[in-house]
């Protein structure tokens, strides 16, 4: 059986980065996490799990339009399409009920 990606969301971008920004590593809350495109969107770049990362202002400000070989900017970790856990977090707003955990064993 193949199984589909999951449809891209903010909140599972952002709950599969675990709300820290990729690239300068600080913890992120609400409207501070923004969505940033490895190869830009100017650029013809998609919106897909493996091309978005979560960013803070200043770190997607800094990058621009630019791919990172063009700067002095690194990722913490490279983007993966997002397991269940991920998905199931940012539904429930990160209001984690732990008599869920018998349910997904990656937690």
């Amino acid at each position: 059986m193949i199984k589909k990606n999951p449809r891209f969301q903010r909140e599972t971008l952002f709950q599969r980065d675990n709300w820290t920004c990729q690239y300068c590593n600080i913890r992120l809350q609400g409207k501070a996490a923004t969505i940033d495109h490895l190869i830009p969107y100017a650029k013809g770049g998609k919106t897909n799990w493996l091309n978005c990362v979560t960013a803070c202002s200043a770190c997607n400000k800094r990058k621009g339009s630019k791919v990172l070989t063009e700067l002095d900017m690194h990722l913490k970790k490279q983007p993966t399409i997002p397991n269940e856990l991920h998905i199931w977090q940012a539904d429930v707003k990160g209001n984690w009920n732990e008599a869920w955990d018998v349910y997904i064993k990656s937690r």
